[in-house]
């Protein structure tokens, strides 16, 4: 007789949707360029520029400071959500699989958030602190309590946390104001022995120590992890909202027909982002007012989330043209694997830089870690391409799928009969 477990299996590779392969891939990208400032142990520099307090510290050089600038406004904050709407897209799809086979997906997707929050807390403790996986079982356990909700419902969700986001956004923006006005108050000598001093106490271990002295100070971490992971459900939840919305209301595939609203928004979302965030970014700058910074919080969580509209929108149009189209099928094998991708990404960087690696923190400025990211990246991509030559999953995918769907989950592409 046929299990639950074993009656349902991953998503052929045939049948997978390559424009969300496509996202997929980019996203994991962007999401490396966003966590090389991390990985390379520097923390404060990235949000200094952002911020405009460049000149309260050590100067850098112009190359670096357009590197800060480009990854602050284009791609940090960017992409993690990306990720987040197609992680909720795909909760939404196991579910309709699993009944129209008229089983239990409950079951299954608790099997799938708990296997991925075991994979965080290894992550976290062996391998990198930055660790995401942890955050995205959590949410996809809260997304549980509106998969059966009508899209009517989920409109009015998604737009009530929008409003929500706007006054976090405004709270947000006034007390960054308040902040700026004590450091603007300090002496640039003192803000820089701060920072030194903080940066120092966060990063000496991983700078110096052995690699069982960098896995002790995390161990205890993943113990109030329940206590922390909550507060960063009402900014991750929305966007799990919206891509169960988007698998419910078949807006993915209405995108890619060129059909619905959206597909008419990719100009008015890159004006609504350029400008929330232009104007924000402006704001800030030139103001030192705790109502103005409100007032730029708002605006640009405006532009943020329109930002991320606009990738998306952008990557399905590119994907359907036959010069980008060529330019962007590369990205497909990667989205294939996004778990192995991301966890190696964190392997290779930290060996890097870590003092029990290659020990090149402090030595690798903003803008040769881009060209490392994109190394690093491409190296992936060859890995990728071969790998999937001889096999159907990745091999983090397979072990994630295997432990959660049972046996019956094939890594090799099935021998050819022949008649």
């Amino acid at each position: 007789m046929t299990t639950e477990r074993s009656a349902l299996t991953p998503v052929a590779p045939q049948q997978r949707v390559e424009v969300l392969d496509i996202i997929r891939g980019v996203a994991l990208f962007a999401i490396l360029f966003a966590n090389m400032a991390m990985f390379r142990l520097e923390y404060f520099s990235p949000i200094i520029e952002a911020l405009g307090l460049s000149g309260l510290v050590e100067p850098i050089s112009s190359l670096d400071r357009a590197a800060y600038w480009v990854v602050n406004m284009f791609i940090s904050g960017r992409f993690l959500p990306i990720l987040a709407m197609l992680f909720g897209w795909g909760c939404y799809m196991i579910m309709e699989r699993a009944e129209q086979k008229g089983l239990s997906y409950k079951s299954l997707l608790w099997r799938r958030l708990l296997l991925l929050f075991g994979f965080g807390v290894l992550h976290y403790v062996f391998i990198w602190h930055g660790d995401i996986l942890m955050t995205f079982a959590v949410n996809g356990a809260f997304l549980l309590l509106f998969l059966r909700m009508s899209t009517a419902s989920l409109r009015k969700w998604i737009v009530g946390w929008i409003i929500g986001f706007l006054v976090i956004g405004s709270v947000i923006g006034i007390g960054i104001g308040f902040g700026l006005q004590h450091i603007t108050a300090m002496e640039p000598a003192n803000v820089t022995n701060f920072i030194e001093e903080m940066d120092a106490s966060l990063t000496q271990v991983y700078r110096e120590g052995s690699y069982w002295e960098v896995v002790r100070s995390r161990a205890l971490i993943p113990l109030v992890m329940p206590f922390v992971l909550p507060f960063t459900v009402p900014f991750m939840l929305i966007f799990f909202l919206a891509g169960l919305y988007a698998a419910k209301a078949k807006v993915i595939d209405r995108l890619i027909r060129g059909e619905g609203p959206l597909s008419r928004a990719l100009l008015p979302s890159f004006i609504c982002a350029m400008l929330g965030m232009g104007i924000s970014t402006w704001m800030i700058r030139v103001s030192d007012n705790w109502l103005v910074f409100g007032v730029a919080g708002i605006l640009g969580t405006i532009g943020w989330i329109a930002n991320v509209l606009f990738y998306i929108l952008a990557l399905i149009r590119l994907s359907k043209s036959d010069l980008f189209g060529r330019f962007l099928r590369p990205f497909i094998p990667v989205g294939r694997m996004p778990l192995t991708t991301y966890l190696t990404q964190s392997v290779v960087a930290t060996s890097i830089f870590y003092g029990y690696g290659l020990g090149l923190a402090g030595q690798v400025g903003a803008a040769e870690g881009i060209l490392l990211t994109v190394v690093i990246f491409a190296g992936q991509m060859i890995f990728s391409r071969l790998w999937f030559k001889s096999f159907t999953l990745g091999p983090a995918e397979w072990l994630w799928r295997r432990l959660m769907y049972g046996r019956g989950v094939r890594l090799r592409y099935a021998p050819i009969t022949k008649v």
